[in-house]
């Protein structure tokens, strides 16, 4: 027997999906508002790509739209959320996507989250030291991860055909990460070996075994005078 998620089960996974991402970054969100402020601050760089600004910007804000309107209208105004424009599969090859979706959107959302965590930790703790715990140790910027997870997953999910313009969104945090790398390099001399051993945006499968001191230096120097040129 052929099956797909219908739109009910969708808006249940995705009220899911809301109330743990508000659980686990608003808690935290709350102690760092009671917690006085420290000297320390994640570093952060501002970007001056106007098409990636575009990207993440336009894609982050219609990912959170979709998310919250689609059980808005399902489940609590209880419209006909089939009108909505789809791309047509047969009914078991839209039930594995749209499990490939989901896996996908809760892989992202459980980074995220870890990410988030640490963070605060980072912050709560006022300690100047690079992170690498939780999150961080899958992605360098787990928080993009999240929502380049959400980019591909969601359209998997529901097959509307506007939100596949959600894949916009990877270019653009692809840009933010790379500058913020600059900053990062900056800011923590170990940065660079970090690198070396964990994905950006994407987990990577094979990690580096190690670079020679002499090599580790030479490449280091290189990135900073990059740098100090772009400045």
């Amino acid at each position: 027997m052929s099956f797909s998620l219908g739109w009910e089960e969708i808006s249940i996974y995705l009220l899911g999906y809301l109330l743990i991402y508000f659980l686990t970054h608003t808690t935290l969100d709350i102690v760092m508002i009671l917690k006085p402020r420290g000297k320390i601050r994640y570093p952060y760089a501002i970007s001056h790509n106007i098409v990636g600004i575009l990207c993440y910007s336009f894609s982050s804000v219609a990912f959170w739209f979709f998310i919250i309107i689609i059980p808005l209208r399902t489940i609590v105004l209880e419209e006909n959320t089939s009108t909505t424009l789809q791309l047509v599969f047969p009914e078991s090859v839209q039930f594995l996507f749209q499990i490939i979706g989901i896996i996908i959107m809760t892989f992202g959302l459980i980074i995220g989250a870890l990410g988030r965590w640490a963070r605060g930790f980072y912050l709560c703790h006022n300690t100047h030291q690079l992170q690498t715990r939780l999150g961080f140790a899958v992605v360098r910027h787990p928080n993009y991860f999240q929502y380049v997870c959400g980019f591909i997953g969601f359209p998997l999910l529901t097959f509307i055909l506007g939100s596949f313009l959600l894949l916009l969104g990877i270019y653009g945090y692809y840009v933010i990460a790379t500058q913020e790398e600059e900053r990062l390099l900056l800011e923590f001399d170990d940065y660079f070996r970090y690198q070396q051993n964990v994905g950006m945006l994407f987990p990577k499968v094979l990690r580096s075994k190690g670079i020679k001191k002499k090599s580790y230096t030479t490449l280091k120097k290189r990135n900073f005078t990059q740098i100090e040129t772009i400045d």
